[in-house]
């Protein structure tokens, strides 16, 4: 994903959730964030995206919800608990880059 993505932004991967949350602690500004929600964690990501929504500097930072095939949530139910997008895998590089082009240019 981040190969992708690379290609047309400036992107920082971490590995984990808490890594997430100590990067937009410690970070003035994302145009957007990009997360993989785990099934057997999905109460973790929801946990973070309310993390990320606590810090005045994010609380607008739009964030998306990439998940396995197998994922019980639809795109429509993580939208509603609070995600600006979601991508179900399997999904194109068009796909991807689409998604994050609308929330960076707010198209979203």
């Amino acid at each position: 994903m981040g190969q992708v993505l690379d290609s047309k932004y400036e992107v920082e991967a971490v590995a984990t959730y808490e890594a997430v949350i100590d990067r937009v602690r410690t970070q003035s500004h994302y145009d957007g964030i990009v997360i993989s929600l785990y099934p057997r964690d999905e109460e973790r990501g929801k946990e973070v995206l309310r993390q990320i929504r606590a810090v005045d500097a994010h609380a607008d930072t739009p964030v998306v919800a990439v998940c396995g095939p197998s994922h019980e949530r639809s795109g429509d139910m993580l939208l509603e608990e609070g995600f600006d997008d979601a991508l179900q895998m399997p999904f194109s590089q068009a796909e991807l880059l689409s998604v994050v082009h609308g929330i960076v240019e707010g198209d979203a």
